[in-house]
């Protein structure tokens, strides 16, 4: 893994995801926003001739959102007034992409004014974890952690608590790109944020980097699993763990052993990505792009669907071009890019496809 460059262009993105400054692919919800961006960036190929929509547009998109009106402008009462029991599912899948969505308005427009938008939120999200709120982090286990515990959404019995990987990911990612941009555009009046930011970040990854967690299949291959509490209430509990849920923990543990000059996660990531590079991807020589199963357990011809797949390639996406992680190349991208390319885009597609033709 790479050090840091100061080089203004450190960032740049790949020829066939090329987004002109000042500009960003949007759509009118503003929850969908990252989550197309993320499509047109790293499936789809969009470069600078797509269809953009402008920093007005995303502004006035933005400030209509009702999760984020409040009297304080602190945290939307969406949010604030979230069931504990709901509060993984909501921060993961409400604020993560808020919170991507700012620090990217932030890379295409330099505008200083999405960073400040953005602490208060990581602030008081940060502020809503087990251990400091007292909540049992797993059902029946006394444990109560730096994350956000589910109160049953993937659980078969709806009322076992569980702490996720993908949504400690999901969470901790734009908070760690936050680090990441400070750092690289030497933004000192962020200096004292970034590094509470390190500190808490790294608490909330350790979860789930334990050794009984992982398992070596190779001298260069491995994968994490599902902690063990609710082994039969929960599908993955102790077991080899979902790619999605797995591989956008991993692009925060990546990127945040970039912002800490650390290597804490380095190697497990490595091995990961080259097990799901080798073992659960497939080649589709039709379409010269990769199709994998949405989990191992989940049948021969359970293919991964869109959705999810963005979320994986995403992932992936950040930890070679954010994080400096070579498993994947550029080549590899294309691939991925394809999937949308010459089978997504389709007028016989449904509405959430899986990538096989």
């Amino acid at each position: 893994m790479k050090n840091y460059q100061s080089a203004p262009d450190k960032r740049s993105l790949p020829d066939y995801a090329k987004v002109s400054r000042g500009s960003v692919f949007l759509n009118k919800n503003i929850k969908l926003i990252f989550f197309l961006l993320i499509t047109c960036i790293v499936l789809l190929g969009c470069d600078s001739k797509k269809t953009f929509i402008n920093q007005k547009l995303y502004d006035n998109w933005y400030e209509r959102q009702p999760v984020w009106l409040s009297e304080s402008q602190v945290i939307g009462k969406g949010y604030k007034d979230i069931k504990l029991e709901n509060r993984a599912r909501g921060y993961a899948w409400g604020w993560g992409y808020y919170g991507n969505s700012l620090i990217d308005m932030y890379k295409v427009t330099g505008d200083i004014k999405y960073l400040n938008e953005f602490i208060p939120q990581a602030n008081y999200i940060l502020n809503q974890r087990d251990h400091l709120l007292g909540i049992e982090s797993f059902s029946g286990s006394n444990l109560s952690l730096p994350v956000w515990s589910d109160g049953g959404y993937y659980s078969t019995t709806k009322d076992f608590v569980y702490s996720y990987p993908v949504n400690t990911g999901m969470v901790v990612l734009p908070i760690v790109r936050f680090i990441d941009v400070v750092k690289e555009e030497s933004l000192s009046e962020f200096d004292k944020t970034a590094l509470y930011y390190i500190e808490e970040t790294k608490k909330s990854l350790l979860v789930h980097n334990e050794d009984g967690l992982w398992k070596d299949f190779s001298e260069n291959k491995g994968f994490y699993y599902g902690h063990p509490y609710g082994e039969g209430k929960v599908a993955e509990a102790g077991k080899e763990g979902v790619p999605n849920r797995v591989i956008i923990y991993l692009a925060a543990a990546g990127l945040f052993d970039k912002v800490n000059d650390s290597n804490i996660f380095t190697d497990r990531i490595e091995k990961s990505l080259m097990y799901f590079k080798e073992d659960l991807i497939e080649y589709d020589p039709d379409n010269d792009s990769y199709y994998w199963r949405y989990w191992k357990y989940s049948g021969e011809d359970n293919w991964e669907d869109i959705s999810h797949a963005a979320l994986t390639v995403y992932g992936i996406h950040v930890l070679h071009y954010e994080a400096d992680f070579e498993v994947f190349n550029h080549n590899d991208f294309m691939k991925f890019s394809n999937i949308v390319n010459k089978i997504i885009n389709s007028s016989f597609a449904p509405l959430n496809p899986e990538m096989r033709a």
